[in-house]
């Protein structure tokens, strides 16, 4: 049999952005149970080949193979699938102009071609019309382009009925690590931690909600460490007055490399974000969960994509039903007045039973790529 995939997107592997980390943790995944992968993302341009945390990866972008991105054309893709003689392949949401001719190249060449949606970006912040253009594209491949394919990976089930003529893996994360229980440093300040970017006007992120919840309960004993958002970027928005009244209670780290992250993570108590209910949070998953259960932090945010299938409210985290900011006080409230035992507790389960463990996937994984 030819357990060969190669797996492709445009995973930042310069960066280390969301997809980086998602494609590497599926990738040793599969590692695990005895696929061959290779992946194929962007890397440093003058490099072809790397090898991170085990696994191989190619350069999408190699400049010696093709001049154009890999956005529009397949040429890199067909010289890997030549070279290394894959059976499958599995497209991270890919561009809709590349990935309709990686459909017909791979239906000529007798290959399985597996989309993997984790968004559906509509149009962000002022309509231009390149926005409107790409939207529109990428409309056209969540509707009829993927619908093509026998075969699609989701991490969520929001579309499971939209495509259910296909064969469906629903993978959120995984990770093939158990995950570290995670110390309580300071029994008398809770440490709360963001990560992330708020988007134009707050359209992926809300922290804008996150700091007028910690602002009715200011009095109250709290740090919270803000990562990735510029403090230049915070004070040109609506929530200048927030940031002035917990002052005192606030670090802006700006943007920090990934490994600079879990660092900040590990040593927090929960980590804390709020996302407005629409079809892109539906679709996706969030990645500051997946790192939050690896090292046992508990999660306060708001119902949106498959959370409710993995945060239990009071029990590993707080899973709030409605993005308000009186809602997110009253969970902070609860969470600040916790005791040092209960919240041990709460980070023990997180680690413990951590819903992305790669176990909880490996039968239903193996028959979706066997079939």
């Amino acid at each position: 049999m030819n357990n060969k995939i190669l797996y492709i997107g445009g995973f930042n592997f310069i960066k280390q952005n969301a997809s980086a980390i998602r494609a590497i943790e599926i990738a040793k995944f599969f590692k695990k149970i005895d696929y061959e992968i290779i992946v194929s993302g962007k890397i440093i341009n003058e490099e072809q080949y790397v090898e991170i945390e085990g696994i191989n990866v190619f350069n999408i972008n190699e400049k010696k193979i093709s001049k154009k991105d890999f956005s529009i054309d397949i040429t890199t893709v067909v010289t890997y699938v030549r070279k290394l003689e894959p059976k499958i392949i599995i497209a991270y949401n890919y561009p809709p102009i590349a990935f309709l001719k990686l459909l017909k190249f791979c239906k000529k060449n007798q290959l399985i071609l597996i989309p993997e949606i984790t968004e559906w970006h509509g149009v962000d912040g002022k309509l231009t019309l390149m926005k409107f253009l790409r939207a529109r594209l990428i409309d056209y491949k969540m509707y009829v382009l993927n619908k093509k394919c026998e075969k699609i990976i989701m991490a969520t089930d929001y579309l499971s009925g939209f495509y259910r003529k296909s064969d469906q893996l629903l993978l959120p994360f995984v990770t093939v690590e158990k995950s570290n229980e995670s110390s309580l440093i300071n029994s008398k300040t809770r440490n709360f931690i963001f990560a992330g970017t708020i988007g134009e006007n707050f359209s992926k992120d809300r922290l804008d909600v996150v700091l007028k919840a910690f602002e009715q309960i200011k009095e109250s004993n709290f740090r919270i460490h803000i990562i990735g958002p510029s403090k230049e970027e915070l004070f040109s928005t609506t929530v200048k007055d927030s940031l002035e009244a917990l002052n005192n209670k606030i670090t802006l780290y700006g943007r920090l490399p990934n490994q600079e992250v879990l660092k900040i993570l590990k040593h927090s108590d929960f980590v804390i974000f709020a996302r407005d209910v629409k079809r892109i949070t539906k679709v996706g998953y969030p990645t500051k969960v997946f790192e939050a259960f690896r090292v046992g932090i508990p999660v306060i945010t708001n119902n949106t994509s498959n959370l409710d299938k993995h945060i239990l409210n009071k029990e590993n985290g707080f899973l709030i039903e409605r993005l308000s900011v009186e809602c997110f006080s009253n969970a902070l409230k609860s969470a600040i007045e916790m005791s040092a035992e209960n919240l041990s507790i709460m980070k023990r389960k997180c680690a413990q039973s951590n819903p992305f463990y790669y176990k909880n996937y490996i039968d239903e994984t193996k028959n979706f790529l066997n079939k």
